[in-house]
């Protein structure tokens, strides 16, 4: 059975006026080639571009090379010091990467044995708002990922894939088509009724796992060794806009990981079609690869790809505040709520293939804080607080924490009630209990609350003015049973 192929990452800060990054990207060119290889990926963050991310990873001088949420070299930077602390480190983070795949395939069982446990009504882990939320928080987390990282295609493929490898699904599927584990020597046959258990996996009304990813899956075409699914009304994808490229990546790579761990054999996994591509579903290519499956394609460099996704963020945020409040379904089959599992799935397998993953959702979440259309409602609920972008630290803190409580805010269902502790001048902490993002994960030594970490220090800017820095000092994945973040303002 493979192994995940997400490479190593490395990331380089850099300015247009710094002196020394020209020659440092040459550097590292000529140590292992830039852009992306089969061990190692380097990343060029420009920090006047990325305010947040210097914040995040405290940047004084430039360039400052990271790898594996780890400053490694900053400043002037010999040829020698690049190769010697570069691949020492890269070596030991390849060994470490190798001792987590067990902590990683625990975690992904125990995500999906919780999901199939609350979702058969087993046992609920939000016993207050109930287990269900809305589609747009895969959404937003989903497409602000994409749109932020080249790579992040292949990070949710790979991502995918080990939920697939390691979680519950493959043994459902096995027990949704009986037929898969018969006594059939016949690889072709396998391939086929794996093919027909995958078809009744994601359908609605066949799978008997109320989920709600999906609504119903056709199979367009069926070879002994390739097949073409279609699926629609897909949670993560649904009333996107067209911008040339798939969004789906996390469910190909899901797919592939599920028919290899049924069927021992390599398998490649491509979706050609998607609401981001034009069409009203998601279809899926797919085929046995042999002996190895080729790396996951990285999409092609546009000058406008960043604008397209800012684009495509702004419209599925109003689209999903208008579903919140009943002016418009965005799924008129499935309805606009899925299990919360199937976020946690994405975000959980997301953070342990990656660790930069976290960073990136922070980023992401930081933009929907500081231009979220909940600051219209906020501005409508703040009574006589002062003006937005002008309010005391404290005044801030108790209007967003009237905001999260305030009963609208619960129709999105995204998390339960939240309160506030450790009230000083210019910091204080917010905790928040029943968030859809880690509620009931198991304790994987990891926060897996980035976005929600980011968007909160992007709402305190948006009211205050002022520089905000927001940190998750507890959550489910830390061994926790709620989520707080330690917020303060920064010179």
């Amino acid at each position: 059975m493979s192994q995940s192929q997400v490479p190593t990452r490395i990331l380089m800060f850099t300015s247009p006026d710094c002196a020394y990054c020209p020659s440092v990207e040459k550097l590292l060119q000529r140590t292992i080639g830039f852009g992306s290889v089969a061990f190692a990926h380097v990343s060029t963050i420009d920090i006047n571009e990325n305010p947040e991310l210097k914040t995040r990873y405290k940047i004084k001088s430039l360039p400052t090379l990271i790898i594996n949420d780890e400053k490694v070299l900053s400043g002037q930077i010999t040829e020698g010091e690049v190769q010697n602390v570069l691949w020492n480190k890269l070596v030991t983070t390849i060994l470490e990467r190798e001792k987590s795949y067990d902590m990683r395939k625990e975690t992904m069982l125990a995500i999906t044995t919780n999901t199939l446990s609350s979702a058969l009504e087993l046992q609920l882990v939000r016993p207050s708002i109930g287990d269900y939320t809305h589609i747009g928080a895969l959404q937003k987390t989903t497409f602000s990922i994409l749109g932020l990282d080249v790579l992040a295609t292949r990070l949710f493929y790979e991502a995918g894939k080990d939920l697939g490898l390691y979680g519950a699904d493959s043994h459902l599927l096995l027990s949704l088509n009986p037929k898969i584990g018969a006594e059939i020597r016949s690889i072709e046959k396998r391939f086929k009724h794996v093919i027909d258990g995958i078809r009744i996996f994601f359908n609605r009304q066949t799978s008997n796992l109320p989920t709600y990813f999906s609504d119903r899956v056709d199979i367009v075409s069926l070879e002994d060794d390739e097949a073409v699914i279609r699926v629609y009304e897909t949670a993560s994808s649904t009333q996107a806009m067209d911008i040339g490229e798939p969004l789906c990546h996390f469910t190909a790579g899901e797919m592939a990981g599920m028919i290899e761990a049924l069927l021992a054999e390599s398998v490649t996994v491509r979706e050609t079609a998607c609401w981001g591509t034009g069409n009203p579903y998601c279809e899926f290519y797919i085929k046995l690869a042999g002996e190895k499956e080729k790396p996951y394609p990285l999409p092609k460099k546009r000058k406008d790809r960043p604008e397209r996704f800012k684009q495509l963020i702004d419209r599925s945020m109003r689209l999903a505040y208008d579903s919140i409040f009943m002016k418009r379904k965005m799924r008129p089959n499935t309805g606009d709520y899925l299990h919360l599992g199937v976020l946690q799935q994405q975000l959980t397998s997301l953070k342990l293939s990656d660790p930069f993953t976290g960073s990136l959702l922070y980023a992401a979440g930081h933009q929907q804080g500081l231009n979220s259309p909940e600051i219209e409602f906020i501005n409508r609920i703040k009574n006589k607080s002062a003006e937005i972008g002008d309010m005391e630290f404290l005044e801030a803190l108790k209007v967003l924490r009237n905001f999260y409580n305030h009963p609208s805010s619960f129709l999105s269902r995204e998390h339960g009630k939240v309160r506030s502790r450790n009230l000083r001048k210019e910091s204080a902490s917010l905790i928040i209990y029943e968030l859809a993002s880690a509620t009931a994960t198991p304790n994987a030594g990891v926060n897996f609350c980035d976005f929600e970490t980011g968007k909160i220090a992007g709402l305190f800017e948006r009211l205050t003015g002022q520089n905000i820095v927001a940190n998750e000092s507890k959550c489910w994945g830390l061994g926790n049973n709620f989520c707080e973040f330690d917020v303060s303002k920064v010179d």
